[in-house]
């Protein structure tokens, strides 16, 4: 850790319960902004991690910023033999897998492709059901999978409305996973994120533009959850699944929204930004004269709210920035030192 104020906050992260209940060794697979920051958090409680990306640079940067991680190469092109052993025997040895690496084009899902290989085909055979049926198995989705439900609650027995390219081929990758946890007896547990917010990516690095603007949809709201909030979550669903472990022969999935307490027009959440950088509200463009991509504009089609009620109950999990206020009020007191995220 970069210095004595993150690692304290990293000590208030967890309950001392969860802690203690955090698997051995997990396998992340693709590191970008919130596994990044998972990784941090592992390590920092003594987790061995092994981690991919998909670059010899990156590979580089990540290992010389975390020794203690073991970073592995993970690329359908460039992927050479080695590191494809590494991965493999990382894999089996682990006890959590968690895959943050969205879905490819043709329906297929890279790290499924992966981990197919791994098993035999008589994979029903005892040492390898144990060895996959009492892994913890996470893989991050998106609330776009519900589209567009005008403005109203959904939770995870919401009817799937997605439209969009990106919601259709999340929820295909659900599917997915799905199958691949009952064909390997596998408890899984996927996690619908909405907008991902954090240090070095929330509404403050828009602000600092003297031009800055947003825009402005009479009465949508968008959800949001803080990246900490993520990684609390998944400990959470980790340590649970350490202290109640399957038995063998038996599938599990459990889906969570993963949002917190209070969506919010873009408006609010600028005009509260503002608020705390004691500057003037940035310019409000009007929706239907802004000038999008297609994607983008997207992101203004679908109107819906996301409970949490369920990932509350069933984790007994609290967040600890339940609104984007907590989380903006965080940010800011962040300025006084770096955490790096590339």
């Amino acid at each position: 850790m970069s210095n004595t104020r993150e690692t304290d906050f990293f000590l208030s992260l967890l309950p001392q319960s969860i802690a203690a209940s955090l698997p051995k060794h997990i396998v992340i697979f693709g590191l970008g902004y919130t596994t990044n920051f998972l990784m941090q958090l592992c390590l920092y409680y003594g987790v061995r991690v092994s981690a991919t990306c998909r670059s010899e640079q990156k590979k580089q940067y990540l290992q010389t910023r975390f020794p203690e991680g073991n970073i592995i190469i993970f690329n359908d092109l460039t992927s050479s033999d080695e590191d494809n052993e590494k991965l493999k025997e990382a894999v089996l040895s682990a006890d959590a897998l968690v895959s943050s690496i969205p879905p490819q084009d043709g329906n297929k899902d890279p790290v499924l492709t992966f981990l197919q290989t791994l098993y035999p085909a008589h994979h029903q055979a005892e040492m390898y059901e144990k060895n996959v049926s009492q892994k913890w198995l996470g893989y991050l989705s998106a609330t776009s999978v519900y589209g567009n439900h005008d403005g109203k609650w959904v939770n995870e027995e919401s009817q799937i409305l997605a439209q969009s390219e990106r919601g259709i081929k999340r929820y295909e990758a659900e599917n997915l996973w799905k199958i691949h946890a009952m064909q390997y007896k596998m408890r899984l547990n996927i996690f619908r994120l909405p907008g991902i917010y954090g240090p070095h990516r929330s509404v403050f690095d828009r602000l600092v533009h003297d031009n800055a603007s947003f825009i402005n949809k009479t009465g949508h709201i968008f959800c949001r959850v803080y990246v900490y909030d993520i990684i609390r979550a998944l400990s959470f669903s980790m340590a649970l699944h350490n202290t109640t472990p399957m038995e063998l022969g038996q599938a599990d999935c459990c889906i969570y929204n993963l949002s917190d307490d209070e969506p919010a027009t873009q408006k609010d959440l600028y005009r509260y930004a503002a608020k705390l950088r004691q500057i003037n509200m940035p310019k409000a463009i009007d929706y239907k004269n802004a000038n999008m991509s297609a994607m983008r504009r997207s992101f203004y089609t679908d109107s819906r709210k996301i409970s949490n009620k369920k990932i509350k109950k069933e984790l007994n999990f609290t967040f600890m920035f339940p609104t984007y206020r907590e989380g903006l009020k965080h940010i800011l007191s962040l300025e006084s030192y770096e955490i790096e995220i590339k």
